[in-house]
């Protein structure tokens, strides 16, 4: 699965013109983030099977699949590096900043 996700990586460099901050991050921040789209991939999979077994109408199910799908969407462009941009900070330095932080 990470090498499928590893090889698809420079698959978004046709449909945008910005390109992939990936190879500024830390090896920690990698792992964090793909950790944290494994999770949420995982979450929405769980409440995914819990909307299509439903047998009363009930909304819940269907809200948790929506919010961990477009939470692991999230996590995934934060890792590809697509999810950043760069900001000055108030010491004058230049950084990486996700775009889950706006």
């Amino acid at each position: 699965l990470i090498l499928a996700l590893q090889s698809s990586q420079g698959s978004m460099s046709g449909y945008t013109n910005t390109a992939s901050m990936q190879g500024e991050y830390e090896a920690a921040t990698k792992h964090f983030l793909l950790i944290g789209f494994l999770a949420m991939l995982i979450g929405s999979i769980v409440f995914g099977s819990f909307v299509i077994k439903k047998t009363d109408n009930k909304m819940q199910e269907v809200l948790m699949f929506l919010v961990a799908t477009i939470s692991a969407a999230s996590y995934y462009l934060m890792w590809s590096g697509y999810g950043v941009y760069k900001k000055t900070g108030s010491d004058g330095e230049e950084r990486g900043g996700f775009v889950a932080e706006l």
